[in-house]
């Protein structure tokens, strides 16, 4: 009987040891490239871009008026890496904490062709995911990086097409050498 209680006891202490150790490890230093939205009609993508070592690490969220948003597809763009995708992706449980607004741009309207930028909270069904790239050490300095996010409706048509929203990383370079 007391064998089962140490062999039990021994397997839970054994349980906890790896949670007890990633909940001990230090945060890395993370430095902040990019936080920004874009909202075309009433779908909206807001990002923070952070650079981790040789790590771009980008949280994604997106919200759409009517229907689910899809995250489908998120590419860093720039010359000599081409269109890279990520190498790991996560799902971020929607919790109900307040954030303080991103500074999003509104695309011009019908009869406006320039984008009205604004502090504001975006309305709509969130999806929020992140993104991890690995960023190689063939990257040109003086150059322009883009992060291309691709959002889609989880109930819209399969023949639909994906609208895509593109975010400038300023001074890319300088955080990757």
């Amino acid at each position: 009987m007391l064998k089962k209680y140490i062999l039990s006891g021994l397997i839970l202490g054994l349980g906890f040891c790896p949670s007890f150790y990633s909940f001990c490890q230090k945060e890395e230093e993370s430095t902040l490239i990019a936080r920004e939205g874009k909202q075309v009609r009433r779908d909206t993508v807001a990002i923070e871009a952070y650079a981790i070592h040789n790590i771009l690490r980008v949280n994604v969220e997106a919200r759409m008026y009517s229907e689910r948003p899809k995250i489908s597809k998120v590419l860093l763009v720039g010359p000599k890496i081409g269109r890279m995708t990520y190498y790991r992706k996560e799902e971020i449980p929607i919790n109900l904490e307040e954030k303080t607004p991103y500074l999003i741009s509104k695309k011009g309207g019908l009869f406006s062709s320039r984008d009205n930028t604004e502090e504001k909270d975006p309305k709509g069904t969130l999806t929020h995911e992140l993104f991890e790239f690995k960023v190689p050490g063939k990257i040109v300095s003086g150059k322009k990086y883009e992060l291309w996010v691709y959002i889609e409706g989880k109930n819209s048509a399969a023949s639909s097409r994906p609208q895509r929203f593109s975010f400038n990383l300023p001074n890319f370079t300088d955080y990757f050498k």
